[in-house]
C-alpha cells in the first residue's frame, strides 16, 4: 500500500485518489489538511472520495466530514454515468480534479451539484477553456458543460465533465508558448444589475490594450434567486499553449476593480513568457507521468502544489522530475512511463 502525507492540503488527496483509481494501487492518505482551519476532509472531499470509491467498487476507510485519514483500496475502474451532490458551495471542479486520472480508462459522465466558480478552486471557465484545452494536446478526451453557476456561499450550482477512454497519451512540450493570437474575456454574473460583469469586462479590456489582438468578451449574466456573484476569466491562446487567469467578485469590491486584478494576473503570465500558467502547472505533471516519451513546460514559479504533485506522482509511477531555472523560468520535465502503451 502507498502512503501519503496530505498535510499539505486537499489537492494531495484528490491527486492520490485519482492515481489510485487508475493504477489500482491501494493508498493510505495521512494527517489529511491537518495544518489548516478547518483540518480534516470537507463536504466536497468526501464527495470526491465518495464517488471513486463507487466507480471503483473500492474498500474504503474514514469517509467522513472531518476525517484526517483515509485508507482507499480499489478494484476496477467501471467508468459510466455518476451524480455526485455535494451539498454545499464546494468546488465542483475540485471534485471533477478526483475524476481526470482514472476517466481515462473508460467513457465517464460524471455531474457535480455545488458551487461553479468559488474561492479556493480553479473556476469552471478555466477547465474546458485553459485545463481542458492543453490536455488535448496530449490525447486527453474531457470535456465541460456549465448548466448553471453557483457562487459563495449558497452554491445551487453544477457542472457535467464527459471523457472518453485513451488508448495513447502523448508527451507533453510547452517549454515556449509562441506569440499570442487570442484573447477572451468571460464576463459573468448572477442575482446582480447586468452592468457588473460588463463593468469588470471593460476594465480588464482596457488593461489589455496593446498586447496585440482585441480581446473578445463573452458576457453570461442573468437574474437568479438561487446564487449571487461574479466572475471574471481571460484567456490567452497562443501559437503552442493557453494561458488563463481569474478573479472572483467580493462584497463591496467595485466590479471595475475586480476586471482590473484579472487583467493584472493574466499580464503576470503573459510577460513572464512561460509556456504555461501556474495554476496550470500543478495539473500537468500527473499526466506527463504517464505519458510515454519525456515531457517538459515551463513556468514563472514553482508552486507548493506543484511541488507536492511531484511527490505523489513519483509515490504512483516511480517517474523523476527534473526542474532547472533559465532566464526567471522554471522549466520541469521527465521521462514518463508509457500507462496506457
Amino acid at each position: 500500500m502507498i502512503e501519503v502525507d496530505g498535510r499539505a492540503g486537499g489537492q494531495v488527496l484528490r491527486n492520490a485518489l485519482g492515481f489510485s483509481a487508475l493504477s489500482g494501487k491501494s493508498v493510505k492518505v495521512s494527517n489529511i489538511r491537518v495544518e489548516r482551519k478547518n483540518p480534516g476532509l470537507q463536504k466536497q472531499h468526501l464527495a470526491g472520495l465518495n464517488f471513486l470509491a463507487s466507480a471503483c467498487s473500492a474498500k474504503v476507510k474514514g469517509a467522513r466530514v472531518g476525517s484526517r485519514d483515509v485508507t482507499f483500496e480499489p478494484k476496477e475502474f467501471s467508468g459510466g454515468n455518476f451524480v455526485v451532490k455535494i451539498g454545499s458551495a464546494g468546488s465542483t471542479c475540485l471534485v471533477i480534479q478526483s475524476a481526470l486520472l482514472p476517466s481515462m480508462l473508460k467513457k465517464t459522465r460524471l455531474r457535480v451539484f455545488g458551487g461553479t466558480d468559488v474561492p479556493f478552486a480553479p473556476p469552471a471557465n478555466y477547465l474546458p477553456h485553459v485545463l481542458f484545452s492543453l490536455l488535448r494536446k496530449m490525447n486527453a478526451g474531457f470535456d465541460l458543460e456549465v448548466p448553471s453557476r453557483g457562487y459563495f456561499p449558497k452554491g445551487g450550482g453544477s457542472l457535467v465533465f464527459s471523457s472518453r477512454d485513451v488508448k495513447r497519451l502523448k508527451p507533453l512540450g510547452l517549454s515556449m508558448r509562441g506569440p499570442l493570437r487570442e484573447i477572451i474575456i468571460f464576463s459573468h454574473s448572477r442575482g446582480l444589475p447586468s452592468e457588473v460583469s460588463k463593468n469588470m469586462a471593460s476594465s480588464a479590456k482596457k488593461k489589455l490594450e496593446g498586447l496585440g489582438p482585441e480581446a473578445e468578451i463573452v458576457f453570461d449574466a442573468r437574474d437568479s434567486t438561487e446564487t449571487t456573484g461574479c466572475g471574471i476569466e481571460i484567456v490567452g491562446v497562443y501559437e503552442n499553449s493557453i494561458l488563463g487567469a481569474s478573479e472572483l467578485g467580493k462584497k463591496g469590491v467595485l466590479a471595475e476593480k475586480i476586471g482590473a486584478v484579472a487583467a493584472e494576473k493574466f499580464l503576470a503570465e503573459h510577460n513572464s513568457n512561460a509556456g504555461v500558467d501556474v495554476h496550470a502547472s500543478d495539473q500537468l505533471v500527473s499526466f506527463m507521468s504517464l505519458a510515454k516519451g519525456r515531457s517538459v513546460f515551463s513556468c514563472r514559479l514553482l508552486s507548493p502544489h506543484l511541488l507536492y504533485s511531484i511527490e505523489v506522482a513519483k509515490a504512483f509511477t516511480g517517474t523523476e522530475f527534473s526542474i532547472r531555472e533559465e532566464n526567471g523560468l522554471f522549466f520541469v520535465s521527465c521521462t514518463g512511463k508509457g500507462f496506457f502503451g
